[in-house]
């Protein structure tokens, strides 16, 4: 009866609900913890968001996740501001794209970004190449130059290899990523407890109109990472965010609207003494319709 579906339906957004509230809790109490000095913030503006803009722009426009094997190219330009200070503005520019050939997957993705003017200035760069499916495998790499003062620090430059495997229960489904190191640089660019992080296991788990994603690695530092976001669909082409991330002690909401090729996301999370910062990207391009 149809109104039996509702209410599994209410049941099941209501218990999703109750989780991320779980998760927001556990992580005002692991992130408020960390002192100002090392709350470096989320330093790279990907961190903004946990949920792939592919899932996202599926999620939202109702596409089923499990139709059609066809291919997809995105670019994204993003813009923000940490903790609402001018002296740390950011810009970046990403490309990412899935092909299909010889009965085989391909992903890729590169990306650049550069946060601050001045005293401080950083580049980052980017790149991941992934093969297969089920499961998935590949490497990732990324370098980072710091100029303090007008002084130029040695660069970072890390590789990782990648696994990604899809999972599926019922009507439940997502992938898992492991991610581990195979080489780093010797030198450290800036201080490493700031935002150079691994994401050793990332798992997204999507069901219906929902979908959530949870981090768990270490900083440079030693300091464990948290990091959690959840997605609702609140219309076709509208969904909210929540983002908690526990070493910066840093939550709060974000909001995605997307048309066609067309998807804006926007993040605004909040230190409770640093304060606010803000992100915006917008991603353009070819949808595909595979599995996440």
């Amino acid at each position: 009866m149809n109104w039996v579906r509702l209410l599994e339906k209410q049941i099941r957004s209501w218990c999703w609900l109750v989780l991320g509230c779980l998760v927001v809790a556990a992580g005002m109490e692991l992130g408020w913890s960390v002192e100002p000095a090392t709350a470096g913030g989320l330093l790279n503006i990907e961190d903004s968001w946990l949920v792939s803009s592919s899932l996202t722009h599926r999620l939202l426009a109702g596409t089923d996740p499990s139709f059609g094997r066809s291919g997809e190219i995105l670019g994204t330009v993003g813009q923000g501001r940490l903790f609402a200070m001018s002296e740390l503005d950011q810009r970046s520019v990403a490309l990412e794209g899935v092909v299909y050939r010889w009965g085989k997957k391909f992903s890729w993705a590169g990306s650049w970004q550069r946060t601050g003017k001045d005293l401080f200035l950083e580049d980052r760069s980017s790149a991941r190449i992934l093969l297969g499916q089920r499961p998935a495998l590949g490497v990732a790499g990324r370098r980072i130059k710091q100029i303090l003062a007008q002084r130029a620090e040695d660069a970072t430059q890390e590789v990782f290899l990648v696994l990604q495997v899809p999972l599926k229960w019922r009507t439940v489904h997502g992938v898992v990523q492991v991610q581990w190191p195979g080489y780093s640089s010797p030198h450290h660019s800036g201080n490493p407890a700031h935002g150079r992080r691994t994401e050793a296991l990332k798992a997204t788990i999507v069901h219906s109109d929902h979908a959530i994603a949870l981090v768990i690695d270490r900083l440079a530092n030693g300091r464990p990472n948290f990091g959690f976001q959840m997605i609702m669909a609140l219309a076709t082409g509208v969904g909210l965010e929540f983002r908690v991330d526990s070493p910066t002690g840093s939550l709060g909401p974000g909001l995605s609207i997307t048309r066609g090729g067309l998807m804006l996301r926007t993040s605004h999370v909040v230190h409770p003494k640093l304060g606010v910062t803000h992100r915006f990207a917008l991603v353009f391009g070819r949808f595909g319709g595979e599995r996440p």
